[in-house]
């Protein structure tokens, strides 16, 4: 796969920065130099592997946050990460003005509708009142999704999330959503809930073994565990990345995760899916299976393999856009000639 380290590692297609992304872009600079913000390389994979190969050296705002794939299992990690010491400062500070490119915007918004939205109808409980989490809930949109989901079916739901950002939480809390600042290690002193969502957050994990003892914590054997991250070989359909790895890969993001790479890592931590997708949208519980530690299946190829089909789509895209603009850019300057004569 000599492709992916010419072409990925060299070009860079990444998203322009504003006025807030670019305060944003250099106070994280200043705060990784006076060590405000802490970094570590990346050289072992979960799986214990350290034969990574390199797919990109910068993240989308053009930060030194490259990526690797594991060639032992398909976890694409990233090589340099922020510590966990630091992601209170960051996610505080940095985070939302970075990628929202505004102030004070903490909404995050699901990029497709679904017809069956956090696989819902395969969650039945016998109780009336039931208990929702929410890790890294931000303002508060998808446990609000959900609760209303069962409020309709004529379940009780108390709401409960956590987040890093105090501001998200204020909104959260105007919301009617019982909250708590930090992660799910903070989020446990609540108690256990019957559901628990962690929505475009698994991959912002720093150390997954780690995660995965703390959500054990939140669940008991009948909680269901919802799962949603920006799936890897589903890059070819998200349009929203230009079917781009570069406008794809983000520093927040310490992992990215296929279907198998993510089931893998789930697995160890003792927890069985349900079903789940390429999307990726996946439904999991506790297993009753002592351990899963020996049935890693590698998503290397597949996860390879999509990446060129992604490419060869993000190719065509540029072609097209380009095209586009090109041509009606001539006919702008035409209409105008034609004008003046």
């Amino acid at each position: 796969m000599k492709f992916f380290q010419t072409k990925y590692v060299t070009e860079f297609e990444g998203i322009p920065l504003n006025g807030v992304r670019r305060r944003a872009f250099n106070k994280l600079n200043q705060d990784i130099y006076s060590q405000k913000i802490k970094i570590n390389q990346i050289k072992e994979c979960f799986c214990g592997a350290s034969n990574f190969l390199a797919l990109s050296q910068l993240d989308r705002f053009g930060l030194p946050f490259g990526s690797q794939i594991c060639q032992s299992c398909g976890l694409v990690t990233q090589k340099i990460r922020i510590d966990e010491s630091s992601m209170k400062h960051f996610y505080e500070n940095i985070y939302w003005p970075l990628i929202e490119g505004k102030e004070g915007n903490y909404f995050t918004f699901s990029k497709e509708s679904h017809p069956d939205p956090f696989f819902s109808s395969q969650m039945n409980f016998e109780k009336k009142e039931i208990t929702i989490f929410e890790v890294g809930c931000g303002a508060g949109n998808r446990i609000l999704n959900l609760s209303s989901i069962f409020e309709k079916k004529g379940y009780v739901v108390e709401k409960c999330g956590c987040d890093y950002s105090i501001n998200a939480l204020k909104v959260a809390q105007n919301r009617k959503i019982k909250t708590v600042q930090g992660g799910m290690k903070d989020l446990a002193n609540l108690g256990k809930a019957d559901i628990v969502i962690l929505s475009h957050v698994f991959e912002h994990f720093t150390d997954l073994k780690v995660a995965m003892a703390e959500l054990e914590k939140l669940v008991h054997e009948k909680s269901f565990i919802y799962v949603e991250v920006p799936g890897i070989n589903d890059l070819e359909n998200k349009k929203e990345y230009k079917y781009n790895y570069q406008m794809y890969n983000v520093l927040a993001h310490t992992y990215n995760f296929s279907l198998q790479s993510l089931t893998n890592v789930m697995n160890y931590g003792g927890f069985e899916l349900i079903t789940g997708d390429e999307f990726v949208r996946t439904l999991f519980k506790l297993s009753k299976k002592d351990s899963f530690k020996s049935e890693f299946i590698s998503a290397f190829s597949d996860t390879m393999i999509s990446l060129e089909k992604a490419n060869v789509k993000s190719e065509k895209y540029k072609r097209f856009r380009n095209s586009y603009f090109v041509n009606y850019l001539i006919k702008i300057i035409k209409a105008f000639l034609a004008r003046d004569i």
